[in-house]
Protein backbone atom coordinates (compact mmCIF):
# COMPACT_ATOMS: atom_id res chain seq x y z
CA UNK A 1 0.00 0.00 0.00
CA UNK A 2 1.50 3.37 -0.99
CA UNK A 3 2.04 6.00 1.33
CA UNK A 4 -0.18 8.24 0.57
CA UNK A 5 -2.96 5.70 1.29
CA UNK A 6 -1.50 4.43 4.44
CA UNK A 7 -1.79 8.49 5.73
CA UNK A 8 -5.37 8.62 4.30
CA UNK A 9 -6.26 5.28 5.97
CA UNK A 10 -4.86 6.69 9.18
CA UNK A 11 -6.68 10.27 8.99
CA UNK A 12 -9.74 8.33 8.35
CA UNK A 13 -9.40 6.19 10.95
CA UNK A 14 -8.57 8.86 13.55
CA UNK A 15 -11.53 10.94 12.50
CA UNK A 16 -13.99 8.29 12.28
CA UNK A 17 -12.64 7.14 16.00
CA UNK A 18 -12.85 10.47 17.60
CA UNK A 19 -16.34 11.58 15.75
CA UNK A 20 -18.40 7.53 16.49
CA UNK A 21 -16.65 8.00 20.05
CA UNK A 22 -17.95 10.99 21.07
CA UNK A 23 -21.12 10.66 19.75
CA UNK A 24 -21.67 7.34 21.32
CA UNK A 25 -20.02 9.24 24.69
CA UNK A 26 -23.53 11.21 24.99
CA UNK A 27 -25.96 8.56 26.54
CA UNK A 28 -23.57 8.49 29.57
CA UNK A 29 -24.07 12.30 29.72
CA UNK A 30 -27.41 11.67 28.92
CA UNK A 31 -29.37 12.31 32.39
CA UNK A 32 -27.13 14.85 33.88
CA UNK A 33 -27.52 17.45 30.88
CA UNK A 34 -31.28 16.65 30.92
CA UNK A 35 -31.29 17.31 34.71
CA UNK A 36 -29.48 20.64 34.67
CA UNK A 37 -30.86 22.08 31.49
CA UNK A 38 -34.62 21.19 33.19
CA UNK A 39 -35.86 19.61 29.59
CA UNK A 40 -37.12 16.50 28.52
CA UNK A 41 -35.41 13.31 27.50
CA UNK A 42 -37.31 14.38 23.35
CA UNK A 43 -35.35 17.56 23.36
CA UNK A 44 -32.04 16.46 24.80
CA UNK A 45 -32.11 13.53 21.99
CA UNK A 46 -32.79 15.71 19.38
CA UNK A 47 -30.03 17.82 19.97
CA UNK A 48 -27.78 15.07 20.55
CA UNK A 49 -28.99 13.80 17.52
CA UNK A 50 -28.81 17.06 15.61
CA UNK A 51 -25.25 17.16 16.42
CA UNK A 52 -24.41 14.19 14.04
CA UNK A 53 -27.51 14.05 11.88
CA UNK A 54 -27.01 17.73 10.53
CA UNK A 55 -23.50 16.86 9.27
CA UNK A 56 -25.09 14.12 7.04
CA UNK A 57 -28.08 16.11 5.78
CA UNK A 58 -25.66 18.35 4.05
CA UNK A 59 -23.82 16.26 2.63
CA UNK A 60 -24.47 17.05 -0.96
CA UNK A 61 -22.78 20.45 0.12
CA UNK A 62 -20.10 19.24 1.94
CA UNK A 63 -19.46 16.39 -0.34
CA UNK A 64 -19.44 18.47 -3.46
CA UNK A 65 -17.53 21.36 -1.70
CA UNK A 66 -14.87 18.45 -1.05
CA UNK A 67 -14.65 17.91 -4.59
CA UNK A 68 -13.91 21.56 -5.63
CA UNK A 69 -11.67 23.03 -2.62
CA UNK A 70 -9.87 19.66 -1.61
CA UNK A 71 -10.36 17.54 1.88
CA UNK A 72 -7.96 18.92 3.54
CA UNK A 73 -9.41 22.48 3.51
CA UNK A 74 -12.98 20.99 4.80
CA UNK A 75 -11.51 18.88 7.32
CA UNK A 76 -9.16 21.34 9.05
CA UNK A 77 -12.37 23.59 8.92
CA UNK A 78 -15.01 21.63 10.20
CA UNK A 79 -12.89 20.24 13.56
CA UNK A 80 -12.24 23.91 14.42
CA UNK A 81 -16.17 24.26 14.53
CA UNK A 82 -16.24 20.88 16.90
CA UNK A 83 -13.65 22.20 19.15
CA UNK A 84 -15.71 25.36 19.00
CA UNK A 85 -19.14 23.98 19.25
CA UNK A 86 -18.22 21.72 22.47
CA UNK A 87 -16.59 24.64 24.60
CA UNK A 88 -19.46 26.47 23.68
CA UNK A 89 -21.91 23.81 24.85
CA UNK A 90 -20.04 23.64 28.12
CA UNK A 91 -21.66 27.68 28.99
CA UNK A 92 -25.11 27.03 28.10
CA UNK A 93 -28.16 26.95 30.60
CA UNK A 94 -30.92 26.12 28.05
CA UNK A 95 -31.76 23.68 25.69
CA UNK A 96 -31.76 26.27 23.17
CA UNK A 97 -28.54 27.41 23.65
CA UNK A 98 -27.41 23.42 23.45
CA UNK A 99 -29.43 23.77 20.18
CA UNK A 100 -27.28 26.52 18.60
CA UNK A 101 -23.57 24.99 20.22
CA UNK A 102 -24.15 21.33 20.13
CA UNK A 103 -26.76 20.62 17.78
CA UNK A 104 -25.96 23.53 14.97
CA UNK A 105 -22.40 24.49 14.96
CA UNK A 106 -21.04 20.83 15.55
CA UNK A 107 -23.40 19.19 12.91
CA UNK A 108 -22.31 21.82 10.76
CA UNK A 109 -18.36 20.98 12.04
CA UNK A 110 -19.15 16.96 11.27
CA UNK A 111 -20.67 17.71 8.04
CA UNK A 112 -17.49 19.25 7.19
CA UNK A 113 -15.10 16.42 8.30
CA UNK A 114 -16.78 12.83 8.06
CA UNK A 115 -18.33 13.67 4.76
CA UNK A 116 -15.10 15.65 2.92
CA UNK A 117 -12.85 12.55 4.49
CA UNK A 118 -15.01 9.85 3.48
CA UNK A 119 -15.04 11.54 -0.09
CA UNK A 120 -11.32 11.50 -0.11
CA UNK A 121 -11.09 7.69 1.07
CA UNK A 122 -14.25 6.75 -1.98
CA UNK A 123 -12.51 8.39 -4.18
CA UNK A 124 -8.86 6.57 -3.39
CA UNK A 125 -7.29 5.13 -6.29
CA UNK A 126 -5.63 2.64 -4.77
CA UNK A 127 -6.36 -0.86 -5.23
CA UNK A 128 -6.17 -1.91 -2.13
CA UNK A 129 -9.19 0.47 -1.64
CA UNK A 130 -11.62 -2.41 0.25
CA UNK A 131 -9.33 -2.98 3.20
CA UNK A 132 -8.56 0.48 3.36
CA UNK A 133 -12.65 0.60 3.63
CA UNK A 134 -12.88 -2.08 6.75
CA UNK A 135 -9.79 -0.69 8.40
CA UNK A 136 -11.02 3.13 8.59
CA UNK A 137 -14.59 1.72 9.76
CA UNK A 138 -13.08 -0.43 12.71
CA UNK A 139 -11.87 3.16 13.84
CA UNK A 140 -15.86 3.89 14.93
CA UNK A 141 -15.93 0.34 16.52
CA UNK A 142 -12.75 1.31 18.60
CA UNK A 143 -14.23 4.85 19.95
CA UNK A 144 -17.88 2.86 20.71
CA UNK A 145 -15.85 0.82 22.67
CA UNK A 146 -13.16 3.20 24.21
CA UNK A 147 -15.10 6.61 24.77
CA UNK A 148 -17.95 5.83 26.86
CA UNK A 149 -15.93 4.53 29.96
CA UNK A 150 -13.50 6.95 29.79
CA UNK A 151 -16.56 9.86 29.27
CA UNK A 152 -18.28 7.80 32.70
CA UNK A 153 -14.93 8.63 34.71
CA UNK A 154 -14.27 12.07 33.88
CA UNK A 155 -18.27 12.90 34.63
CA UNK A 156 -17.77 11.57 38.13
CA UNK A 157 -14.66 13.77 38.62
CA UNK A 158 -15.68 17.22 36.30
CA UNK A 159 -19.29 16.73 35.95
CA UNK A 160 -21.06 16.77 32.47
CA UNK A 161 -19.19 20.42 31.89
CA UNK A 162 -16.10 19.83 32.59
CA UNK A 163 -16.45 16.43 30.86
CA UNK A 164 -17.37 18.96 27.54
CA UNK A 165 -14.41 21.03 27.92
CA UNK A 166 -11.94 18.30 27.95
CA UNK A 167 -14.04 16.11 24.93
CA UNK A 168 -13.69 19.94 23.08
CA UNK A 169 -9.85 19.69 23.19
CA UNK A 170 -10.11 15.81 22.07
CA UNK A 171 -12.31 16.91 19.09
CA UNK A 172 -9.80 19.78 18.00
CA UNK A 173 -7.89 16.92 16.88
CA UNK A 174 -9.75 16.67 14.22
CA UNK A 175 -8.40 19.29 12.29
CA UNK A 176 -4.94 18.25 12.95
CA UNK A 177 -5.36 14.71 11.32
CA UNK A 178 -7.55 17.03 8.37
CA UNK A 179 -4.42 19.39 7.83
CA UNK A 180 -2.77 15.79 7.06
CA UNK A 181 -4.74 15.07 4.18
CA UNK A 182 -3.65 15.94 1.03
CA UNK A 183 -3.78 19.02 -0.97
CA UNK A 184 -5.08 17.92 -4.39
CA UNK A 185 -9.11 17.90 -5.45
CA UNK A 186 -10.75 15.02 -5.55
CA UNK A 187 -12.53 14.85 -9.42
CA UNK A 188 -15.02 12.46 -10.10
CA UNK A 189 -15.45 12.33 -14.04
CA UNK A 190 -19.08 11.07 -14.48
CA UNK A 191 -20.44 14.69 -12.18
CA UNK A 192 -16.95 17.42 -14.10
CA UNK A 193 -19.21 16.76 -17.50
CA UNK A 194 -22.17 18.86 -16.22
CA UNK A 195 -20.11 21.77 -16.21
CA UNK A 196 -19.43 22.04 -19.46
CA UNK A 197 -20.48 19.55 -21.44
CA UNK A 198 -24.28 19.38 -19.78
CA UNK A 199 -23.83 22.66 -20.97
CA UNK A 200 -23.42 22.69 -24.46
CA UNK A 201 -25.67 19.73 -24.88
CA UNK A 202 -28.95 21.61 -23.08
CA UNK A 203 -27.69 24.55 -24.92
CA UNK A 204 -31.17 24.67 -26.96
CA UNK A 205 -33.16 23.90 -23.56
CA UNK A 206 -34.66 27.12 -21.50
CA UNK A 207 -32.12 28.72 -18.83
CA UNK A 208 -34.07 28.13 -16.10
CA UNK A 209 -34.56 23.99 -16.72
CA UNK A 210 -30.44 24.32 -17.51
CA UNK A 211 -29.83 25.91 -14.51
CA UNK A 212 -32.27 23.18 -12.65
CA UNK A 213 -30.36 20.17 -14.11
CA UNK A 214 -26.91 21.89 -13.26
CA UNK A 215 -27.94 22.69 -9.24
CA UNK A 216 -29.75 18.90 -9.40
CA UNK A 217 -26.69 17.20 -10.69
CA UNK A 218 -24.59 19.20 -8.39
CA UNK A 219 -26.63 17.90 -4.79
CA UNK A 220 -26.39 14.38 -6.67
CA UNK A 221 -30.10 14.40 -7.01
CA UNK A 222 -29.58 13.25 -10.92
CA UNK A 223 -28.95 9.96 -10.31
CA UNK A 224 -33.07 9.23 -8.86
CA UNK A 225 -34.20 10.09 -12.56
CA UNK A 226 -31.36 7.34 -14.20
CA UNK A 227 -32.89 4.52 -11.19
CA UNK A 228 -35.71 5.57 -9.62
CA UNK A 229 -35.20 2.28 -7.91
CA UNK A 230 -32.42 3.82 -5.61
CA UNK A 231 -35.66 5.43 -3.46
CA UNK A 232 -35.77 2.10 -2.19
CA UNK A 233 -32.43 2.37 -1.08
CA UNK A 234 -32.93 5.75 0.01
CA UNK A 235 -35.49 4.90 2.50
CA UNK A 236 -33.28 2.06 4.04
CA UNK A 237 -30.72 4.77 4.76
CA UNK A 238 -33.57 6.64 6.08
CA UNK A 239 -34.44 3.85 8.78
CA UNK A 240 -31.16 3.40 9.39
CA UNK A 241 -30.62 6.13 10.78
CA UNK A 242 -33.32 5.84 12.82
CA UNK A 243 -32.17 2.46 14.57
CA UNK A 244 -28.77 3.28 14.94
CA UNK A 245 -29.40 6.86 16.08
CA UNK A 246 -31.49 5.77 18.86
CA UNK A 247 -29.74 2.83 19.55
CA UNK A 248 -26.60 4.59 20.35
CA UNK A 249 -28.14 7.77 22.29
CA UNK A 250 -30.42 6.03 24.01
CA UNK A 251 -28.70 2.48 25.04
CA UNK A 252 -27.17 4.02 28.36
CA UNK A 253 -30.59 5.89 29.56
CA UNK A 254 -32.35 2.91 28.91
CA UNK A 255 -30.15 0.94 31.12
CA UNK A 256 -30.09 3.22 33.39
CA UNK A 257 -34.09 3.40 33.76
CA UNK A 258 -34.37 -0.12 34.67
CA UNK A 259 -32.27 0.37 37.93
CA UNK A 260 -28.49 -0.36 36.26
CA UNK A 261 -25.74 1.73 37.84
CA UNK A 262 -24.78 4.46 34.94
CA UNK A 263 -20.90 2.95 35.43
CA UNK A 264 -22.62 -0.65 34.83
CA UNK A 265 -24.55 1.05 31.95
CA UNK A 266 -21.81 2.58 30.29
CA UNK A 267 -20.36 -0.54 29.60
CA UNK A 268 -23.06 -2.03 27.65
CA UNK A 269 -21.32 0.82 25.35
CA UNK A 270 -18.66 -0.86 25.70
CA UNK A 271 -19.76 -4.16 24.97
CA UNK A 272 -21.90 -2.74 21.83
CA UNK A 273 -18.26 -1.70 20.67
CA UNK A 274 -16.84 -4.85 20.84
CA UNK A 275 -19.62 -6.14 18.92
CA UNK A 276 -19.48 -3.89 16.70
CA UNK A 277 -15.54 -4.77 16.27
CA UNK A 278 -15.67 -8.69 16.30
CA UNK A 279 -18.70 -7.97 13.44
CA UNK A 280 -16.63 -5.89 11.27
CA UNK A 281 -13.54 -7.98 11.98
CA UNK A 282 -15.31 -10.93 11.03
CA UNK A 283 -16.95 -9.16 7.28
CA UNK A 284 -13.67 -8.93 6.13
CA UNK A 285 -12.78 -12.65 5.21
CA UNK A 286 -16.78 -12.93 4.39
CA UNK A 287 -16.34 -10.39 2.18
CA UNK A 288 -13.24 -11.31 0.73
CA UNK A 289 -13.86 -14.63 0.00
CA UNK A 290 -17.65 -14.49 -1.40
CA UNK A 291 -19.06 -16.28 1.65
CA UNK A 292 -22.52 -14.74 1.74
CA UNK A 293 -23.08 -11.48 -0.45
CA UNK A 294 -23.60 -8.56 0.73
CA UNK A 295 -27.42 -8.85 -0.03
CA UNK A 296 -28.18 -11.51 1.78
CA UNK A 297 -25.58 -10.82 4.64
CA UNK A 298 -27.30 -7.52 5.25
CA UNK A 299 -31.35 -8.99 5.24
CA UNK A 300 -29.75 -11.83 7.94
CA UNK A 301 -28.20 -8.95 10.19
CA UNK A 302 -31.84 -6.97 9.89
CA UNK A 303 -33.53 -9.98 10.94
CA UNK A 304 -30.98 -10.56 13.88
CA UNK A 305 -31.00 -7.42 14.84
CA UNK A 306 -34.81 -7.08 14.67
CA UNK A 307 -35.16 -10.22 16.67
CA UNK A 308 -32.30 -8.91 19.77
CA UNK A 309 -34.24 -5.34 19.71
CA UNK A 310 -37.87 -7.68 20.57
CA UNK A 311 -35.80 -9.79 23.53
CA UNK A 312 -35.19 -6.75 25.08
CA UNK A 313 -38.42 -6.27 26.77
CA UNK A 314 -37.54 -9.47 28.07
CA UNK A 315 -34.57 -8.86 29.87
CA UNK A 316 -35.83 -6.16 32.29
CA UNK A 317 -32.98 -6.00 34.25
CA UNK A 318 -30.72 -8.61 33.83
CA UNK A 319 -27.23 -7.38 33.35
CA UNK A 320 -25.54 -10.38 31.69
CA UNK A 321 -28.83 -10.68 29.06
CA UNK A 322 -28.83 -6.64 28.10
CA UNK A 323 -24.68 -7.22 28.05
CA UNK A 324 -25.48 -10.08 25.32
CA UNK A 325 -28.37 -7.95 23.49
CA UNK A 326 -25.77 -4.67 23.44
CA UNK A 327 -23.00 -7.20 21.91
CA UNK A 328 -25.74 -8.53 19.38
CA UNK A 329 -27.08 -5.27 18.07
CA UNK A 330 -23.69 -3.20 18.17
CA UNK A 331 -22.39 -5.98 16.07
CA UNK A 332 -25.52 -5.93 13.62
CA UNK A 333 -25.48 -1.89 13.48
CA UNK A 334 -22.02 -1.99 12.78
CA UNK A 335 -22.08 -4.01 10.10
CA UNK A 336 -25.18 -2.93 8.29
CA UNK A 337 -23.50 0.79 8.26
CA UNK A 338 -20.74 -0.53 6.19
CA UNK A 339 -23.03 -3.13 4.33
CA UNK A 340 -25.32 -1.03 2.44
CA UNK A 341 -22.31 0.73 0.19
CA UNK A 342 -21.60 -3.03 -0.47
CA UNK A 343 -24.66 -4.08 -1.47
CA UNK A 344 -25.19 -0.76 -3.91
CA UNK A 345 -21.99 -1.78 -5.76
CA UNK A 346 -23.58 -5.35 -5.91
CA UNK A 347 -26.66 -4.49 -7.63
CA UNK A 348 -26.11 -1.49 -9.54
CA UNK A 349 -23.94 0.46 -11.75
CA UNK A 350 -20.49 2.07 -9.82
CA UNK A 351 -20.89 5.16 -11.68
CA UNK A 352 -23.71 6.02 -9.19
CA UNK A 353 -21.48 5.01 -5.94
CA UNK A 354 -20.43 8.42 -4.82
CA UNK A 355 -23.16 10.26 -5.89
CA UNK A 356 -25.43 7.65 -3.72
CA UNK A 357 -23.50 7.73 -1.36
CA UNK A 358 -24.11 11.72 -0.16
CA UNK A 359 -27.55 11.33 -1.02
CA UNK A 360 -27.73 8.28 1.44
CA UNK A 361 -25.50 9.82 4.31
CA UNK A 362 -28.36 12.90 4.04
CA UNK A 363 -31.20 10.46 4.44
CA UNK A 364 -29.56 8.96 6.87
CA UNK A 365 -28.84 11.94 9.02
CA UNK A 366 -32.58 12.68 8.65
CA UNK A 367 -33.17 9.62 9.86
CA UNK A 368 -30.72 10.46 12.97
CA UNK A 369 -32.72 13.40 14.48
CA UNK A 370 -35.96 11.27 13.59
CA UNK A 371 -34.83 8.47 15.78
CA UNK A 372 -33.43 10.41 18.53
CA UNK A 373 -36.45 12.65 18.57
CA UNK A 374 -39.33 9.91 18.56
CA UNK A 375 -37.42 7.30 21.02
CA UNK A 376 -37.21 10.61 23.51
CA UNK A 377 -40.70 11.38 23.25
CA UNK A 378 -41.62 8.10 23.78
CA UNK A 379 -40.18 7.86 26.86
CA UNK A 380 -41.46 11.24 28.10
CA UNK A 381 -44.44 10.05 27.27
CA UNK A 382 -44.63 6.25 28.78
CA UNK A 383 -41.45 7.03 31.15
CA UNK A 384 -40.22 3.75 29.41
CA UNK A 385 -37.92 3.28 26.77
CA UNK A 386 -39.20 -0.43 25.88
CA UNK A 387 -41.89 0.51 23.61
CA UNK A 388 -39.31 2.41 21.50
CA UNK A 389 -36.83 -0.37 21.15
CA UNK A 390 -39.70 -2.70 19.96
CA UNK A 391 -40.26 0.08 17.34
CA UNK A 392 -36.23 0.02 16.40
CA UNK A 393 -37.32 -3.67 15.82
CA UNK A 394 -40.11 -2.85 13.46
CA UNK A 395 -37.60 -0.21 11.73
CA UNK A 396 -35.33 -2.77 11.16
CA UNK A 397 -38.27 -5.37 9.65
CA UNK A 398 -39.31 -2.95 7.21
CA UNK A 399 -35.57 -2.46 6.51
CA UNK A 400 -35.16 -5.56 5.21
CA UNK A 401 -38.32 -6.05 3.59
CA UNK A 402 -37.23 -2.76 1.47
CA UNK A 403 -34.41 -4.32 0.52
CA UNK A 404 -35.80 -7.88 -0.65
CA UNK A 405 -38.53 -5.69 -2.76
CA UNK A 406 -35.53 -3.72 -4.39
CA UNK A 407 -33.60 -7.34 -5.10
CA UNK A 408 -36.49 -8.89 -6.54
CA UNK A 409 -37.05 -5.50 -8.94
CA UNK A 410 -33.86 -6.15 -9.85
CA UNK A 411 -33.74 -9.09 -11.07
CA UNK A 412 -36.40 -9.15 -12.65
CA UNK A 413 -34.69 -5.97 -14.50
CA UNK A 414 -32.32 -7.94 -15.45
CA UNK A 415 -33.73 -10.61 -16.63
CA UNK A 416 -35.31 -8.15 -19.69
Amino acid sequence: MATSSCLLTFTSFMIIFLEMGSLKSFGVLFNPMMDSLECSAAEVGTVIGMSNSIGYIIAPITGNLARRYGSRVCVTTGGCLLFVGYLASVFTWNIFQLTITLGLTTGVGMGLTYIPQIVALVSSPSKHFPVMYAIVFLGGSFGVMAFPPVVDFLLGIYGWRGTLMIMSAVMFHVSVFGALNGQHVHKYSKLNTTDTDQVSNDKNEPGFRNRLKEVASWLSLNILAEKPTLLLQLGISLLQGVSSAAWMVFLVPHAVSRGITLSAAALLSTGGGVGNLVGRLLNIPLQGYNVISAFWFFVLLCLINSVAMFMDSFAHDNYVVLMFLACVNGGAIGLLNILWMLVVKEMYDESFFVDFYILSVCMYGLGEISGSFATGLLYDLTRSYDLAFVGLGIVNIVMMVLMLVDGVIQRCCSHH
